[in-house]
Order: structure tokens, then sequence, then C-alpha cells
């Protein structure tokens, strides 16, 4: 039971982590155009699909060369982990690092 809620305190913290990261890099997705690719993120997240959730949001990060700033990176990796998704997702967005 203590591991089942343990696991459960990391997934409600990786979703903080990953709408705060969202929300700052939100205004880069808009200015490239793509205001509906926020929404999509929240969207996975209410619906219990944070991985899936991450997974877009870095690869729409990537597909746009959206600048990342260096926390909005470290909530994404720090969520990705919790979450068990494959680390490539985040590092691949290395060089987009602002800081």
């Amino acid at each position: 039971m203590f591991k089942f809620i343990r696991r459960l305190f990391y997934y409600v913290q990786a979703d903080k982590n990953l709408k705060e990261a969202t929300a700052l890099v939100a205004e880069s997705l808009i200015q490239a155009g793509y205001p509906e690719r926020v929404q999509d993120v929240y969207d996975n997240i209410e619906h219990n699909e944070s991985g899936l959730a991450l997974e877009n949001l870095c690869e729409n990060l990537y597909d746009f060369s959206c600048p990342v700033p260096q926390k909005a990176y470290d909530l994404l990796e720090r969520s990705g982990l919790a979450m068990d998704v494959d680390k490539d997702y985040w590092e691949r967005l290395k060089p987009l690092i602002v800081k």
C-alpha cells in the first residue's frame, strides 16, 4: 500500500511539474503558430495521459525549434523520470535551452 501511495505522489508531482513547464514554454508555441498544441498538453494531463502529454510537448518544442528555458527543461526531466518516460524525449531539447 505504501508503494502505491508513494507512486501516486510522484505522479501528482510530475503532473504539477509538467503543467509548470508547459506554462513556461506556452508562449513559444503560440508565437510559432501552434496554440492548439498547448491546449492538447493540458487536455492530455487532465485525461490522465501525462506521459503522452510530456512526449508530445517535447516533440513539438523540438519540431518547431522553440526556445526552452532551463527551468522548463529541468521540470520536464523531473516529470519524465517520475513517469518512466524515455529520456530521449527531453534530452534532444538540450540545444534549445536558453538561460
